[in-house]
């Protein structure tokens, strides 16, 4: 099994794939947005620009009114969103819902079209949380403004994400077999019964079909392979053979040993 590249060379090859991963990011973008619901769309670049034009302008002494006026949505803009600076930049972000904390950190990010690439970037890596999780973690520091499908599309053309093996999670205990019809699958079982022999008889041979639960049971003298394939001959000649004949005990139970046995007896018995 190959080593799983380490966290820096994961890093290389998002950087090298860079454009290759935005561009393909964008065409599942756009397919999902031909078919999806219109309410799932990332904010558009204008729409995002008027939100922030109509709350910087309300900040600098605007009447919402006037902004009314120019704009039916001024109310609701004003309400929900709010403007930070960071680093001289001026950025629309969504407005505490408690009101209180007026930290950088308590505010959501906008998010729009032109830069949702780069935001679930920033927390897709380097853990690479793919779907659900993806979207949680996108939800606490961009709100609703980064749908879903944007979290799938991204994972989806990840060339990290691509490139992981698909590891299945261990499961506990045993998976059973599960056999339908008669004659797919059967099984032999050797019991040994020395301590409580039968006269010659010290073994006891078991067959079950896993399809109808239909089991055969014969004593023999000695655990060899002999003793086995005759067991088998005469019950098989009566029920016929399974497709799949399955043991766990050993070489004595092996197909070649058991085909080789059961080819002679029954030359033998020609």
């Amino acid at each position: 099994m190959s080593t799983p590249p380490s966290q820096e060379e994961e890093a290389a090859v998002m950087s090298v794939q860079a454009d290759e991963h935005r561009r393909l990011f964008y065409i599942e973008i756009d397919r999902a947005l031909e078919k999806g619901d219109h309410t799932s769309k990332p904010i558009s670049v204008d729409s995002y620009n008027t939100k922030l034009d109509i709350v910087k302008r309300y900040k600098n002494g605007i009447r919402k009114s006037e902004l009314k006026r120019e704009n039916p949505q001024a109310y609701a803009i004003i309400k929900k969103f709010d403007i930070i600076s960071v680093s001289s930049r001026d950025l629309l972000v969504i407005k505490p819902t408690d009101g209180l904390d007026h930290s950088i950190a308590a505010h959501k990010r906008v998010s729009n079209y032109a830069t949702i690439f780069d935001d679930i970037r920033a927390a897709h890596i380097p853990a690479h949380e793919k779907r659900i999780t993806l979207y949680n973690k996108c939800k606490i520091a961009y709100g609703d403004s980064i749908p879903l499908h944007a979290c799938v599309a991204f994972t989806l053309t990840c060339p990290v994400c691509l490139n992981r093996e698909n590891r299945r999670k261990p499961k506990a205990g045993s998976t059973p077999i599960v056999t339908k019809g008669y004659g797919n699958r059967g099984q032999i079982d050797l019991i040994d019964m020395q301590s409580m022999p039968d006269g010659s008889f010290k073994f006891i041979c078991h067959y079950s079909d896993h399809g109808i639960k239909f089991g055969a049971a014969g004593a023999l003298i000695q655990k060899t392979c002999r003793a086995v394939a005759l067991f088998l001959f005469d019950l098989f000649t009566l029920i016929g053979p399974p497709k799949t004949l399955q043991s766990d005990n050993g070489r004595e139970f092996s197909n070649v040993a058991l085909e080789g046995k059961a080819q002679k007896v029954y030359l033998d018995e020609e």
